[in-house]
């Protein structure tokens, strides 16, 4: 976890409706003497989350529109060596 004393968790507004207690539950858990504030997204995140850092501005992007995302770039990548592979056969 970022190890500013000052956390900013954003969710979507299903997830903050649906899974609230829940979210807040285990974040409470990770206090440990931090300021942790859970607001709802003002962008549009498909579930997940994301870990802002107030004091230093590092964001952290959990949500899973960036990981699907960062999977395309991965999968186009794969499939690319894996074309090259059967073409020099």
């Amino acid at each position: 976890m970022m190890d500013g004393k000052e956390l900013l968790f954003s969710f979507s507004k299903r997830d903050m409706d649906e899974l609230g207690s829940f979210i807040k539950e285990n974040i409470e858990r990770l206090r440990n003497n931090k300021s942790i504030e859970l607001i709802e997204s003002s962008t549009d995140i498909i579930g997940g989350f994301t870990l802002e850092d107030k004091k230093s501005g590092v964001l952290a992007d959990f949500s899973i529109k960036t990981l699907i995302d960062e999977g395309k770039e991965y999968m186009g990548r794969m499939l690319y060596e894996k074309l090259d592979e059967v073409l020099k056969v």
